[in-house]
């Protein structure tokens, strides 16, 4: 549901369009390989998400790839190595330290960050039940215990 991604293919360029909160572009500094960003646009004025747009990287999934069981768990270990720098990221890791530093990068590099963890929280849950109530995902009974969580 974050992470979405779509191929972008013309005759002299493949691209990826990324939707999502993702600033891929701000792991750089932590050693993390990414792709390079073509465009980012956090606005939501195009779309009521995120959208980021980076170069195309001809890959093949470890399962289809036929390695070995060692370079597996090798390519595992690093991967598990760059999530964890990627977990690591604060705002401090930022160009700029932000008035509101707490939520989403993207959310938080707009401007509309929270500058509580608990502000945070709480955007993201009215987030999810707005999205909830969209799609009845949730019966009303259900929808009612939001009581419990709200500011």
């Amino acid at each position: 549901m974050f992470n979405t991604a779509y191929l972008l293919e013309t005759p002299h360029q493949k691209a990826v369009l990324r939707l999502g909160p993702v600033n891929r572009h701000l792991l750089l500094p932590k050693g993390i390989p990414t792709s390079t960003v073509l465009a980012l646009n956090t606005s939501r004025t195009f779309l009521d998400r995120d959208l980021m747009i980076v170069a195309y990287l001809p890959t093949d999934s470890m399962a289809d790839a036929g390695l070995p069981k060692a370079e597996i768990a090798r390519l595992s270990r690093q991967a598990g190595e760059l999530t964890r720098k990627m977990h690591a990221i604060t705002a401090a890791d930022l160009p700029v330290t932000p008035e509101k530093p707490y939520g989403r990068f993207s959310l938080v590099l707009s401007g509309r960050g929270a500058a509580t963890w608990r502000e945070a929280i709480l955007q993201e849950a009215t987030q999810w039940q707005a999205f909830a109530s969209r799609v009845s995902l949730f019966s009303e009974t259900e929808l009612a215990l939001r009581r419990f969580w709200t500011p």
